[in-house]
Order: structure tokens, then sequence, then C-alpha cells
């Protein structure tokens, strides 16, 4: 049950403050799931060590499962990297693919790879959404499809940005200044506003 651009299990989620709701999945969030990988990557690479091989491991098959392959290879007084270790197949074929890629991008001339240029700018800017608001309103305030918001803002699971989250959403460059400006006209019975009441 991974999801988002990091691939993050549920249960990795809630110690990394990566929120799962019904209205929002903070794993499959760009921004936030991002700073909460990076985070878990730091904290696998200290735990083992800093060896990058151990630290992938873990990142897919979790720090339990390659500490107690390392605890059994020691009692049988084997090596504990990560070429030693018994690990589950996707495991072991994870790691070698991290490798071969990081190898290709370096010199993608060598394996005869064709990259496309990715520039070194930001693709989106944040806008103000000034509170909850409908996913369809705010593509038409940013005059964009809702498909194109969307893929943008993964995070946000529902019709309607999630209540309880920083009032703000993902926007292509260039178009929020716009969008916000747009927003600020927008008339009070337009905004999603929601009263809990719980049935006794």
């Amino acid at each position: 049950r991974a999801a988002g651009l990091w691939q993050i299990m549920p249960r990795t989620g809630k110690p990394l403050a990566l929120e799962q709701n019904w209205w929002y999945d903070g794993r499959r969030d760009i921004r936030t799931s991002t700073r909460g990988a990076l985070d878990y990557l730091e904290s696998l690479n200290q735990r083992f060590d800093g060896d990058w091989m151990l630290t992938l491991a873990a990142y897919n098959a979790g720090k339990g499962r390659v500490g107690k392959a390392q605890r059994r290879n020691l009692r049988q007084d084997k090596p504990t990297d990560y070429w030693s270790l018994r690990l589950p197949n996707e495991t072991r074929a994870y790691v070698p693919k991290i490798i071969a890629l990081t190898q290709i991008i370096a010199d993608p001339d060598r394996y005869n790879a064709k990259l496309a240029p990715v520039a070194n700018q930001p693709a989106f800017e944040v806008a103000s959404t000034g509170g909850q608001l409908e996913l369809f309103r705010a593509a038409k305030l940013a005059n964009m499809e809702l498909k194109a918001l969307r893929a943008l803002n993964p995070g946000q699971l529902r019709w309607a940005t999630a209540p309880d989250q920083p009032a703000e959403i993902l926007l292509p460059v260039g178009t929020a200044e716009k969008f916000e400006s747009a927003l600020a006209s927008l008339p009070p019975a337009q905004r999603v506003a929601w009263q809990h009441y719980r049935i006794e």
C-alpha cells in the first residue's frame, strides 16, 4: 500500500508526520512527502553507519528486516554488508536498479541513453486559498484544467481542499498571483463551508 512519489507505506508515514485521512494523504503531497522521505533516508543512513547500500535496502524492505538479516549473518560469522545479506527478492533488485540509474544519469552517452533535458527551475509555486476551496473552482480561477491541478496536488484526495491542512495549493509557475487576485473577488457563498454533526 505504498503511495506517492516516494512510495511510502502507511505505517512509515505516521512517524514521519505525514498525515493520512479521508481528505488528505501527506504521502502523496509533493513537498510534504519529499521532506519526509529525505528525513527518513537521513535517519536510516545514520542507523546504518553511513552505508548507502544498507540505507536503500532499509528504505525498500524496512530497517527491521535489514537489521534482522544483519543479526542473522553475525550469528553465522558472515559479513553484514548489503551484498552478503539474505533479503527479499524485491530489495535484492531494488538497490542495483538505483545504482544503475545513477550510472545512466551520470553518463548517458556511455549507455546510449537519451535523457530529456530537465530545466533547473521551479516546477510550481504556492498559492494561498484562504480556506477550504473546491478543486474545480480553484482550477477555473487558475485558468487551468482540473486534471493538471490534481497532478500538482495529489495529496488532496477529495473534490475540495482538506479542511485541516494549510490553506494553500500548488499551481504552475507564474499563475499564483492571478489566482489569488481572482480568489479575492470570490463571493463567500461560493466558498466551501462545513459543519460537522454527530448523529445521536
